[in-house]
């Protein structure tokens, strides 16, 4: 029988944002998850519909990663992909790959490029087009750029219901030492417009949206922007920064409130 492209096996090794990941996976596929390799084994056995595998975990789990992908390859058409957050030595990425793995992606995981390479893979028949080459328009494409509020809103609304773009952070910035209008412009200046990353005002508050990015990534960007900050600020060097950090999908209902949304009525 042949594969069924839609049917996921998650091997959720543990990690960060494992959570994360498996929601992305149960809401982009029909996904079956287990957490140990041995229970993929079985699972792989008993059930040959699967399209794809992919096994996510820390740079710590990766021998086992490697094991499961020599015990499954004999046994599966289906394309196996390996994913981590953390960044894994060039040594474990060729073992993997050598195990049976189709692809590997580490050091940070962007959904949209996670889907992608995924779908490719299992439509290529476990071999998938090089990375960056997308063969045409990415279908999860998300414009950046400063909105006015209402739009801001709205376009939150349909990246959270979004099973690849519902990951992101939204930060709630004030300064003193700007209006909210030239720290606006300041903010545009800062984020990845190219990557989707959003920016709107709100009264004496900016809201921002950093598109893929979950807190604990986030400590490098934060220092650069304070910095810079304080630069703009000038000889005072007092950017009076105030700033919140809300991660979705955990902290949805928090900056739905912030934005002013009526959970109610969205749900």
């Amino acid at each position: 029988p042949g594969v069924d492209e839609s049917r996921l096996l998650l091997i959720s090794l543990g990690g960060d944002h494992a959570a994360d990941v498996e929601a992305w996976a149960t809401g982009s596929f029909n996904t079956d998850v287990v957490s140990e390799p041995f229970d993929a084994v079985a699972r792989i056995q008993s059930d040959a519909s699967f399209g794809g595998v992919l096994i996510h975990g820390p740079r710590v789990r990766v021998r086992e990663a490697v094991q499961a992908c020599k015990a499954m390859r004999p046994l599966t058409r289906a394309a196996i992909v390996f994913t981590s957050d953390d960044a894994v030595r060039s040594t474990d990425r060729i073992n993997i790959l050598e195990a049976g793995a189709d692809d590997c992606l580490s050091g940070g995981i962007d959904f949209r490029e996670l889907d992608l390479r995924i779908k490719q893979a299992i439509a290529a028949g476990s071999k998938p087009m090089p990375a960056g080459d997308s063969g045409g328009v990415d279908p999860d494409a998300a414009d950046g750029g400063k909105l006015e509020a209402d739009a801001f809103a709205s376009e939150f609304e349909r990246r959270a219901a979004h099973p690849v773009l519902g990951f992101f952070c939204v930060l709630d910035v004030a300064s003193g030492a700007l209006a909210p209008t030239d720290l606006e412009d300041f903010l545009v200046d800062q984020v990845r417009v190219d990557e989707g990353d959003l920016v709107s005002r709100n009264d004496e508050r900016c809201v921002v949206l950093l598109q893929g990015a979950r807190e604990g990534q986030l400590t490098p960007f934060l220092a650069r922007l304070r910095s810079r900050l304080e630069e703009r600020a000038g000889k005072n060097g007092d950017p009076g920064l105030e700033l919140e950090v809300l991660s979705h999908p955990a902290e949805s209902s928090r900056i739905r409130s912030l934005l002013g949304i009526d959970s109610a009525s969205s749900s």
